[in-house]
């Protein structure tokens, strides 16, 4: 069945990417991803293969054998956000040279409880260019993605199911007042890119008011306690909560 690129989402990757693998749906499916927000064309993409011409010396038409695969190549064009998450995040990849997941989902549910078609890629991103324009002209930033050393893996639309766990989260820094905690996510799985992660400090077990980011400073109040967080992923299927293992108690 035919789609649009309608309520397409596009995604890139958190971290960068080694090159040294070819990555499959489940190794897609396991990264951490970051939504673009502001997309006003996607770029082009999939594989296409070359073929080499071999000259036969009796023969007029030479014969044709399969070359190397192209991941191919296109640009991505935004309305320039300077505070979307996001883009801030595409301005820094595309300074850095590296190799980063990109994703894009197509709004082709077959019901409200299916994902839409995914279609996974790995590229290098490169820009922001802006086109000029007249006075009422609205600002658009467009980056070129090269993508490489992959073929692109498609996923047709599945059933949802909420976001799975195979790795626990784990609590990096060291338990003393004043020091800074942070959270090693572990190893999640979604059907979807479209992931969030939320988090809950706690001391002894009870949550620690307001103490809902990504980090957490060990305040005097914790002293003697031991510090755990709970890490919740969710997309739009439902959500899963897993705690991290309790620190030494806070000295």
């Amino acid at each position: 069945m035919s789609f649009t690129y309608a309520n397409a989402r596009l995604f890139v990757t958190k971290k960068n990417l080694p090159r040294t693998k070819g990555y499959t749906q489940a190794d897609f499916e396991s990264m951490e991803w970051q939504e673009v927000d502001g997309m006003v064309s996607v770029p082009d993409h999939g594989t296409s293969l070359s073929y080499e011409n071999q000259p036969i010396i009796n023969r007029k038409v030479s014969s044709k054998y399969e070359g190397e695969a192209d991941a191919g190549s296109g640009t991505l064009t935004v309305a320039h956000y300077e505070s979307d998450p996001g883009q801030i995040m595409l301005r820094s990849h595309a300074k850095s040279g590296l190799m980063y997941g990109v994703a894009i989902e197509f709004n082709n549910k077959r019901s409200a409880t299916t994902t839409g078609t995914v279609r996974y890629n790995t590229g290098m991103i490169g820009g922001p260019t802006t086109p000029g324009g007249e006075r009422s002209a609205f600002v658009n930033d467009i980056y070129n993605m090269e993508f490489t050393d992959q073929e692109q893996i498609e996923v047709t639309p599945v059933d949802g199911i909420a976001p799975t766990n195979s790795e626990a989260p784990t609590i990096i820094g060291a338990a003393n007042v004043g020091s800074e905690l942070s959270i090693n996510l572990g190893k999640w799985s979604s059907v979807t890119p479209a992931v969030t992660y939320s988090y809950q400090w706690q001391a002894d077990g009870a949550d620690i008011a307001d103490a809902t980011s990504e980090t957490y400073t060990i305040d005097a109040a914790d002293t003697g306690a031991v510090i755990t967080c709970e890490v919740t992923a969710t997309n739009a299927f439902g959500d899963l909560t897993e705690v991290t293992a309790a620190t030494p108690a806070v000295s």
